[in-house]
C-alpha cells in the first residue's frame, strides 16, 4: 500500500498503527460517484439515482425488483452516468434532475450533453 496525499486529514502523531489506517481512508476517497439515468422500455420510463457503482446496481438492485420505484419497469437499461469525486456531490446532481421534473432535459442529457 502507498500513502495517499489526504489534506483534510487530522495531523495526528504518525505512529505505525495510524499510518495503516491513515492509508485506508485515504485510498476510500479514491472512490468515485455516479449520478446514472436508467429507462424503462416496457413502462417508458426515466429513473434517476447515484451510487459508487451504477452497473452494479442495475443488475443488483434495480432489475432484481429489489427497489420499489424501479420494480414495475424491469428491466432497464443504463442510458448515461456522471462521475462526482463525493458523494455529496453526486446526490446534489441527482436532485438536481429530480427537481427538473423534465423528460425532455433528460433526454438531452442522455443524448450526450450531460
Amino acid at each position: 500500500i502507498r500513502d495517499v496525499h489526504c489534506d483534510h486529514a487530522p495531523s495526528l502523531t504518525r505512529s505505525p498503527g495510524y499510518m495503516k489506517a491513515y492509508r485506508i481512508v485515504g485510498l476510500l476517497h479514491l472512490n468515485m460517484f455516479y449520478t446514472y439515468i436508467l429507462y424503462s422500455e416496457k413502462i417508458d420510463r426515466y429513473y434517476i439515482g447515484y451510487s459508487e457503482n451504477p452497473e452494479q446496481r442495475l443488475d443488483e438492485r434495480h432489475n432484481m425488483g429489489f427497489v420499489k420505484s424501479t420494480k414495475a419497469g424491469a428491466p432497464y437499461k443504463l442510458m448515461a452516468k456522471k462521475p462526482f469525486h463525493t458523494e455529496l456531490e453526486a446526490r446534489a446532481e441527482e436532485l438536481r434532475l429530480k427537481r427538473k421534473k423534465s423528460r425532455k432535459y433528460l433526454e438531452w442529457l442522455v443524448d450526450g450533453n450531460w
